[in-house]
């Protein structure tokens, strides 16, 4: 996956994971009522914080990557540049 779908999905999942802390914040204050719903959405919140986790190790593990093909991009320009000019 490219660097750009891994920030794109971490920011669905960061979106994701503040929505369901709001909803087990007001199941919460609703009561015994909501204890099941709470206790499912509570285990969705940990399944998607893992996966931040996981994409976080991911990309930074890309970034040596990345800043390799930087660097050998740049060199190349440079040579185009001088065999051009």
């Amino acid at each position: 996956m490219s660097k750009e779908g891994y920030d794109a999905e971490l920011t669905d999942l960061v979106r994701s994971k503040t929505e369901i802390q709001c909803i087990i914040e007001d199941l919460a204050a609703a009561g015994e009522r909501g204890q099941e719903r709470k206790g499912a959405l509570e285990r969705d919140l940990a399944s998607v914080m893992a996966r931040i986790q996981q994409i976080e190790v991911e990309l930074m593990e890309l970034d040596p990557e990345l800043n390799e093909r930087a660097r050998e991009e740049k060199e190349e320009k440079r040579r185009y540049a001088i065999y051009y000019t």
